[in-house]
């Protein structure tokens, strides 16, 4: 069975383990820069997607805007801009597998709040830092995300699942002893350029 985790906006994450390298010379990047550089945008969910002066990108969430997701550019290639930001393994998992019920809904607060996802977790796990990457690419003035992951990816994604985990229709729970160590990492080369979501025009 294939397993298809549909992915926030705020979530669309690609990662590699090693600190990428920041190569802004080539005329791309120029181009970019100028284009983007203090520049805000805000999607159909009224996040915002502000870039600084270094075409540095800040997204604030809808209801969480005194809390921004930090961006750092670190390449363009062909008009298209990557981006990273620094994070956690386990944080990474726990924010892109919401059917694990690692968070609960608190209507009295409306925020969605941790309940002990250390539980999934054996002692044997290594957290270690990740580089999560975004894709942007700007088109007439309105700016996209690449949304998906290319198939290679999502059949290795799959096949961790169907080996660590089991399936109940399309709910998937982990074993007690998944290796969490060796969940496949995105990176850069896995977006899928060919599915891209309108973000929106630049101001």
């Amino acid at each position: 069975m294939r397993l298809f985790l549909l992915i926030p906006i705020s979530f669309f994450f690609f990662s590699c383990l090693t600190t990428p390298k920041i190569d802004l010379k080539n005329s791309d990047s120029k181009i970019w820069i100028e284009n983007i550089k203090n520049k805000t945008v805000a999607d159909d969910y009224e996040n915002i997607y502000r870039f600084g002066g270094k075409a540095d990108l800040n997204i604030f969430i809808y209801g969480y805007y005194s809390m921004a997701i930090k961006y750092k550019l670190f390449e363009v290639e062909n008009e298209r801009a990557f981006y990273y930001n620094k994070t956690t393994l386990k944080s990474y998992i726990i924010k892109t597998l919401p059917n694990l019920n690692f968070y609960e809904f608190d209507l009295s607060k409306k925020l969605y709040n941790p309940t002990k996802p250390a539980a999934y977790f054996e002692n044997n796990f290594k957290n270690k830092n990740i580089y999560v990457v975004i894709g942007l690419i700007l088109k007439n003035n309105i700016l996209y995300v690449a949304k998906d992951y290319s198939e290679d990816y999502k059949n290795k994604l799959n096949s961790w699942f169907e080996n660590n985990g089991n399936f109940n229709g399309n709910e998937w729970t982990p074993i007690s002893s998944a290796d969490w160590n060796s969940y496949p990492l995105p990176t850069k080369d896995d977006l899928d350029w060919n599915n891209i979501y309108t973000i929106g025009e630049i101001i």
